[in-house]
């Protein structure tokens, strides 16, 4: 092995998630980000086709999904080497049930709240028991590697980015982040620390490059008012969301209380918001929804004992009027009970799916015809705009940008004293550039 630090990307490339950075110095090994890529139709493996239960890593090593690094997957082959963690998206951590359980994971404070009570309703990533929390602004020393976490701004608890010395140059990873959020000066502060430590190479997030303006596109600080508006007078308001972005619980909650209305909560996003917003989940009060899944088994153990109301879809159905209901996708054969009345709404808030490239997406439209629902888009990416994309860039004004989490690299802005850089799977690329 050389000593020279080189990098490599083994996912991420071409593709909007699955980012695994892996950078090498000497001896030292780090890995950032350990996602899964969601592409319908596309991957190797799909429902019917799937890993083989017990030798999940060997296969998705083959196919090429996960780093063609056998001591990530087996402690007796243990490197010094460890995992660093932007955020809890899955297309981010959607693979760390590959990992030995040994290998060390670095997360933020606010991410390991987060795991903990993701593992609480079944989301969690598979018993590592190797978890160290980082405090942001803090060096961590890793053998001949320097790693600075910071905080950037998404739409989830916990995002960071890394800006990492290395002997012979530096390199910086953005993680997801956003500049329409509730707090976008800690996205800005990010970059402007980028720019003045001075950065060779940046690893950057680009999702949204080239991408044409969008009239249903929203600040995060827009969303309740066009939730209001989407709701009728005496009709019925469905929505659905992606219950780990939490500001976006409590912004619905805003909503309800706005519109006289309570907040229904399925068991999961309840549970969510209760434990990691406490202060807006007791301005609220939410009512559980005990959908039919939970009416056949019961509720868990984590929902059963709580003094909170809880509604069935014939609490709903008899006063449509008086609630406004979460109802996933996974969810919406409900509908047959719920019956809406024509001109009754449902709001996607980001949740699944996503977007047109999803098949799924067809048939929610078709639910929503087939019971006289009104489909309206109250959505803030989590994504930073074009626009923010450059400004962060010249923040940063790093010597090589490769940007990452896009499918249109080109789009990308170039360093103002820099070059972009159009990055390749799996190849070996050097700091600094040779």
């Amino acid at each position: 092995m050389t000593d020279k630090t080189s990098f490599s990307l083994h996912g991420g490339v071409n593709v909007i998630g699955g980012t695994k950075l892996h950078l090498t110095s000497g001896d030292d090994e780090l890995i950032f980000d350990f996602g899964a890529t969601y592409e319908p139709g596309k991957g190797r493996f799909d429902p019917v086709l799937t890993v083989r239960p017990g030798l999940e890593a060997e296969d998705y090593r083959a196919a090429g999904v996960i780093p063609d690094l056998p001591y990530l997957y087996s402690a007796s082959l243990a490197q010094h080497i460890a995992v660093f963690i932007s955020h809890f998206h899955l297309d981010h951590v959607g693979m760390l049930s590959c990992l030995d359980p040994a290998v060390p994971l670095y997360i933020s404070q606010p991410s390991f709240d987060l795991l903990r009570q993701l593992e609480v309703v079944g989301e969690g990533i598979g018993g590592h028991r190797n978890l160290r929390v980082f405090p942001y602004g803090e060096w961590i020393d890793f053998g001949r590697l320097k790693i600075l976490p910071l905080p950037v701004e998404h739409d989830i608890p916990g995002a960071s980015g890394f800006y990492v010395k290395t002997p012979d140059g530096t390199l910086a990873y953005t993680g997801d982040f956003r500049g329409h959020g509730l707090h976008p000066d800690v996205t800005t502060a990010f970059f402007t620390r980028l720019g003045k430590m001075g950065t060779n190479i940046l690893v950057s997030e680009g999702t949204r490059a080239g991408e044409a303006p969008r009239p249903d596109a929203y600040s995060e600080n827009e969303l309740s008012g066009a939730i209001e508006a989407a709701v009728r007078p005496g009709k019925a308001a469905f929505f659905t969301l992606y219950n780990r972005n939490i500001e976006r619980i409590a912004t619905f909650a805003r909503a309800a209380r706005s519109l006289g209305r309570r907040l229904v909560l399925t068991p999961a996003t309840h549970h969510l918001f209760r434990t990691l917003s406490p202060g807006e989940y007791n301005l609220s009060q939410p009512a559980v929804f005990v959908t039919q899944e939970f009416r056949v088994r019961g509720l868990p153990p984590w929902i059963a004992g709580l003094d909170a109301p809880r509604l069935t879809v014939s609490d709903i159905a008899s006063e449509p009027a008086h609630f406004l209901t979460e109802l996933p996708y996974a969810n919406l054969n409900e509908l047959v009970d719920l019956r809406p009345e024509r001109g009754s709404s449902f709001i996607h808030s980001d949740g699944t799916p996503l977007g047109e490239f999803d098949p799924a997406f067809r048939n929610l439209k078709q639910w929503l015809r087939d019971f006289n629902l009104d489909l309206f888009f109250a959505r803030s990416s989590g994504h930073a705009s074009p626009e923010y994309l450059k400004k962060c860039v010249d923040l940063a004004d790093p010597d090589i940008l490769y940007p990452v989490h896009t499918t249109n690299i080109t789009a990308m802005p170039a360093p103002p004293h820099g070059i972009l850089a159009v990055p390749q799977l799996y190849h070996t690329y050097y700091i600094p550039a040779p």
